[in-house]
């Protein structure tokens, strides 16, 4: 069993480590999330905004999303298996509709 807090697996397929060929990362905090290659490429974005999860009373497991552009669009890149609560990140809600 794996000493870390949380596990994440990108949704995109075609992301893995180059060196190993995993696609599920463990990881402890913010930080370390943050320093995960495919998760950093898309905090570099130049529109990036933050970081936040979906909230879910149906799943346990929460989406990983990249806000761009003042939440004028997003990502999902991510699904992190546990209850990333302790992370504080902030829950992420759609773009208002323009209508």
């Amino acid at each position: 069993m794996p000493s870390k807090r949380f596990c994440i697996t990108p949704t995109d397929p075609a992301v893995k480590f180059e060196d190993t060929g995993e696609i599920t990362v463990w990881f402890d905090t913010l930080d370390e999330l943050k320093e995960i290659p495919w998760v950093k490429a898309e905090l570099e974005h130049p529109m990036f905004h933050r970081l936040s999860v979906t909230q879910s009373a149906r799943r346990p497991s929460k989406y990983l999303v990249v806000e761009l552009d003042q939440n004028r669009s997003y990502k999902v890149i991510g699904m992190i298996r546990q209850d990333p609560a302790p992370l504080r990140l902030p829950t992420w809600c759609p773009p208002e509709r323009m209508g």
